[in-house]
Formats: structure tokens, C-alpha cells, sequence
């Protein structure tokens, strides 16, 4: 089942951090969004990808959100 976007937030100084074959890289965060999966209520954030934004939990190698006053800590 596809989720339902009930809002998108900007997501400001926030990174997506994946890890790939040993190289650990940052993509900036588009949006947050709020979602429905039938029924139950989930904040992702958003990348862009090949021209449209997907879900970071559902691209390879992403490990977790890190705001930029965090980055090189």
C-alpha cells in the first residue's frame, strides 16, 4: 500500500547519511513528510532521487538523520 501524504515540512540543515561499500556520504534532506499507512501516522524525510523525492528508509545504505550543527562531531 502506497502512503498517504497529509503534510510536508521543509527540512532545513538537516542530512541523509548512507554508508556504501565503505564510503560514508551525506544528501541534504528535502522535506519531511507526514504519512498515513493505513491507519498509523510516520514522519520520513525526503531525498531527491532521479527527479522525484523517495522515502530515506527506503534507499541503500541510509543509516540515520544528522542535523548540521552535528556533522564532523
Amino acid at each position: 500500500m502506497t502512503p498517504k501524504i497529509i503534510q510536508i515540512i521543509p527540512a532545513a540543515d538537516w542530512y541523509a547519511k548512507y554508508e556504501e561499500e565503505g564510503n560514508t556520504f551525506l544528501e541534504p534532506v528535502a522535506c519531511w513528510a507526514i504519512l498515513d499507512r493505513g491507519g498509523e501516522t510516520v514522519i520520513e524525510g525526503l531525498v531527491p532521487v532521479e527527479g522525484t523525492l523517495v522515502q530515506c528508509n527506503n534507499t541503500k545504505g541510509f543509516t540515520e538523520f544528522i542535523h548540521r550543527e552535528k556533522i564532523g562531531e
